[in-house]
């Protein structure tokens, strides 16, 4: 797939999502590296604004019928993430 299809797809998504609910949980995603189940778990007390990172400590889980937010599988799923001018900006507005 050549990059200019790539990104005419990206783009579509981004119109597809943007204004949505979807829309914060595919920024961090797409711009952090996030796993879905991450993006989902996200609280505002894991952002370090000074420091403009995110801390990822917890993931979404979907366990006896219920989605409940769960510590992530492995100690190496423990990191920080650097957020991106762009992404501080949107939850900012937020």
């Amino acid at each position: 797939m050549c990059e200019r299809h790539k990104f005419k797809e990206l783009k579509e998504i981004f119109d597809v999502v943007n204004g949505t609910n979807l829309q914060t949980a595919f920024m961090l995603g797409y711009y952090c590296g996030l796993r879905a189940s991450e993006c989902f778990a996200i609280r505002w007390r894991d952002i370090d604004w000074n420091a403009g990172i995110i801390k990822v400590r917890s993931q979404l889980k979907y366990e006896n019928s219920c989605f409940a937010i769960g510590p992530v599988k492995t100690l190496a799923g423990y990191r920080e993430v650097e957020m991106p001018r762009i992404l501080q900006e949107h939850l900012v507005e937020k």
